[in-house]
């Protein structure tokens, strides 16, 4: 299968995370789970930004991870575009730079690249933003930012870190659909991070259930909604109102 295939054991004093992952090219799996469940850090074993303590991840048929040759991929090398929560835009640039930054940093002449960032700022109806800084953006605007950044280089995988955690609930509305409407001609594979269940019925083809690095239930969003396996994950649809 190509796309993403990840098995992931972190270990720490009180706390144990084991994971399996299997995300097909242009498929979404969404990681649901209350804080401390185990999201942030599969996120952050996906992104190269730490080392699992046992496991293998294999990209499009790439070994990024093998706990067991000793093989590491680093962070900058892996090809994963990253959405955060907070955006980590550059404060100092424009949108259009920001967008522009990474294929400027893999060599793509300036000129080019800003071509590509404005076409992406376009295909997210935020073009008129082109040359407003981080500051002066909306969260909305902003997230788009993030998503165009990402996306610009086509990368393998896509990793979505809360990416609507930080709107307001009608800005989130619109920005979810947004965000559904560029994932379906997204061909990589995305895993997507989020404590909120109505984020993973919106937008994605895989629900997984977490609860204290431990894998509760997994299966199609509606799927697991409607036949929750128990209180805890049916709480989890009750408490967000879907």
């Amino acid at each position: 299968m190509t796309g993403l295939n990840a098995t992931i054991v972190v270990e720490r004093r009180a706390f144990r995370l084991d994971l399996a992952l299997a995300v097909p090219s242009g498929s979404i799996t969404a990681v649901v789970g209350p804080n401390g469940s185990g999201k942030s850090t599969t996120l952050r074993v996906l992104a190269g930004l730490l080392r699992p303590t046992s496991g293998r991840i294999e990209l499009e048929r790439r070994l990024l991870d093998d706990v067991a040759s000793g093989i590491h991929v680093s962070a900058s090398d892996r090809g994963a575009g990253v959405v955060f929560q907070d955006y980590l835009l550059f404060p100092h640039l424009t949108a259009v730079e920001n967008v522009a930054f990474g294929p400027i940093a893999h060599g793509i002449r300036r000129k080019v690249a800003r071509a590509s960032a404005h076409g992406w700022l376009e295909r997210l109806a935020i073009a008129e933003f082109g040359s407003t800084r981080p500051a002066h953006l909306s969260g909305g605007q902003a997230q788009r930012v993030a998503l165009a950044r990402a996306l610009i280089l086509e990368p393998p995988l896509l990793l979505l870190d809360e990416p609507l955690a930080a709107l307001d609930a009608s800005t989130r509305v619109d920005v979810r659909a947004e965000l559904r409407s560029q994932l379906k001609t997204y061909s990589g594979a995305t895993v997507l991070v989020t404590h909120d269940p109505a984020d993973a019925l919106a937008l994605a083809d895989e629900l997984i259930v977490l609860d204290r690095g431990g894998v509760v239930q997994r299966g199609a969003p509606r799927a697991v909604a409607a036949s929750p396996v128990n209180d805890y994950v049916a709480g989890l649809f009750l408490n967000s109102g879907t």
